[in-house]
């Protein structure tokens, strides 16, 4: 069953991502498969993990980290006909978002995003920024104060006439299709 990958971290934008996924998926006849990368590093910077807090036992927390997953997908679950499983891995996030969804195989990864800080963004980089741009999956990024609407009138689709941007129009086509929307295709040329 074609499957859409939603990373989470229980943020309120993650919250969103899920919300979305589930609309698409339950329009779409998709399943849902929420990620949790358990960290137990305080500093990650594209990739590179620095283990600041050695030595600590992280057991209860990876537990905890579990149950909130599943109570999320429960939810999905009994809210929806939509199938929701879990995974949770420790790791670099943005790694192990691109490395589980290839191996998955999920046709889109769709994430939230809290507008980092620019100085952020220049010292440690954004985990979202990381799996777009390394990504051989198609990222949705829901911007904070994304709202969920049951109609989706525009979808605007940037390319660089990649190959692999055909799948992605596929992916788009089929969502303008389900939701009626004018789909605008871009590309700017330098």
């Amino acid at each position: 069953m074609k499957t859409f990958f939603v990373p989470v971290d229980f943020s309120k934008n993650s919250r969103q991502a899920l919300r979305y996924a589930v609309l698409f998926a339950d329009k779409m006849k998709y399943q849902i498969s929420l990620l949790h990368v358990y960290n137990t590093s305080v500093f990650e910077s594209y990739g590179e993990t620095y283990d600041l807090m050695s030595g600590g036992s992280h057991e209860a927390e990876w537990a905890s980290i579990k149950k909130k997953l599943k109570i999320w997908a429960d939810e999905v679950k009994s809210k929806t006909k939509v199938k929701c499983n879990t995974l949770v891995v420790k790791g670099a996030s943005a790694n192990k978002i691109i490395e589980i969804s290839e191996r998955e195989k999920a046709e889109l990864i769709i994430m939230g995003t809290k507008g980092a800080s620019i100085i952020k963004k220049i010292i440690i980089g954004s985990v979202v920024s990381q799996v777009v741009k390394e990504s051989k999956i198609p990222v949705l990024v829901l911007p904070e104060k994304t709202s969920l609407k049951k109609i989706i009138g525009t979808i605007v689709f940037a390319t660089d006439y990649h190959d692999s941007d055909l799948k992605v129009m596929k992916l788009i086509s089929s969502l303008g299709k389900v939701f009626k929307s004018k789909i605008i295709v871009v590309h700017i040329h330098d």
